[in-house]
């Protein structure tokens, strides 16, 4: 009787580790930061905890300069400062393979950190089918207006609440967005923006949706793909790579958005922890 139950332990332990391996196999998400390196190659910028609320409030945690969220984009600020020979890109495209991977929380917290550090800002709102940034029309024409005009970038930013950050809202969804971003006049744009602030960053749709993404990396200085850790496959990050690169885009890296350390191990525990919340009180 021994003798059975000491073989059914040891089939059902045998079974359990042959199936936690086929499940791994099974799930080839990007979930890690090794996973980016290993599987896109690609370094890493960020790496963006995931909130214990059912909303992430990215905007509310950046109140707090000591909180997990304010840390790791200021982390990943400071990674961009040394992505390039000068420094910090003068424009950031900001991109994801679909939608709700956190893309344009990434670009507020991105711009908000720079703007604190003393860096004018200027977030372009590049998603002319659905925008993120509302703005009253009669403040301005936007990117489409600009795009369809001759009008000056300088009448059309919006300043935000924030010092040293200013907005280009996306403006009119017009019929054709790709179409619009083909023509000479977005370079224009963008090199205006580059030489009126220190930091641009463009707030793009996702990349396997629309051609747009590939369009705007094509003309400024560098890109960053958000993947929201453990949801995107990882076949289909590769082809949102392999997009930007054919349109000749600077990746600069990636940003790993809503990543849960308990799942992904213990040795990254430290990100779900405050940097000095263990000390010891004299």
């Amino acid at each position: 009787m021994s003798r059975r139950l000491i073989q059914a332990l040891i089939f059902s332990l045998a079974f359990g580790v042959g199936l936690a391996f086929a499940l791994n196999f099974i799930d080839d998400t990007i979930k890690s930061p090794e996973d980016v390196r290993k599987k896109l190659g690609l370094p890493v910028i960020g790496v963006i905890p995931k909130l214990s609320r059912k909303r992430d409030l990215v905007v509310d945690e950046l109140t707090d300069p000591r909180s997990s969220i304010s840390e790791s984009f200021a982390s990943a600020r400071t990674a961009l400062d040394f992505a390039t020979k000068d420094g910090a890109p003068s424009s950031v495209l900001v991109t994801s393979t679909r939608p709700g991977e956190g893309k344009t929380s990434t670009t507020i917290a991105l711009a908000t950190v720079f703007a604190r550090g003393g860096k004018s800002v200027l977030i372009i709102d590049g998603d002319m089918r659905k925008p993120s940034f509302i703005v009253d029309s009669k403040n301005s024409i936007g990117l489409s207006g600009l795009l369809t005009g001759t009008d000056d970038l300088i009448g059309q930013v919006v300043r935000s609440k924030t010092p040293n950050l200013s907005i280009l809202p996306a403006g009119v969804i017009p019929p054709n967005p790709a179409q619009l971003l083909s023509g000479p006049r977005l370079r224009e744009i963008i090199e205006t923006a580059e030489n009126m602030y220190d930091v641009v960053i463009i707030d793009s749709p996702p990349l396997l949706s629309f051609t747009d993404s590939p369009r705007l990396g094509s003309v400024v200085s560098g890109a960053l793909v958000v993947v929201q850790a453990g949801r995107i496959r990882t076949p289909a990050c590769k082809r949102t790579v392999a997009q930007l690169y054919e349109a000749r885009s600077n990746i600069l890296g990636v940003v790993l958005t809503k990543f849960d350390s308990k799942k992904a191990g213990y040795e990254y525990n430290y990100y779900n922890t405050k940097y000095g919340a263990d000390t010891y009180g004299y």
